[in-house]
């Protein structure tokens, strides 16, 4: 229990993962507002609770793997999507909203690489 009474997971003290739940929020807000979808719409289409679609994007929560594949579906993006911030967002066309294509992901990927790989020289 924390200092509030609530149960809470000892994985959330590791090191890097407030930082990367708040990564995590962060691009799940930028995908979800890209796609003009609002917090409830994209909790419904990820059959979330709207609670915990903003416990997410506020990293409050450290959500499960299936949580984590509900909202990739909802959003239309891959799982890794959903941690990859270097893949261009495309915003939503009509009512639907289209993933960024593959080509365009592949490149995004690869300019990621090349930065790492100038930063570690």
């Amino acid at each position: 229990m924390n200092r509030s009474g609530k149960w809470r997971s000892s994985a959330r003290d590791a090191p890097g993962v407030e930082r990367a739940l708040n990564r995590l929020g962060k691009r799940v807000r930028a995908l979800r507002t890209t796609r003009k979808l609002t917090q409830e719409k994209a909790a419904e289409l990820a059959k979330l609770d709207e609670k915990h679609w903003q416990d997410i994007e506020g990293a409050r929560t450290n959500p499960t793997l299936a949580t984590l594949v509900g909202i990739a579906r909802a959003l239309k993006v891959t799982l890794s999507g959903l941690f990859d911030d270097t893949v261009e967002i495309e915003p939503a066309r009509g009512d639907r909203a289209e993933p960024a294509s593959k080509a365009t992901a592949s490149k995004a990927t690869a300019a990621a690489g090349r930065k790492r790989a100038r930063r570690a020289s």
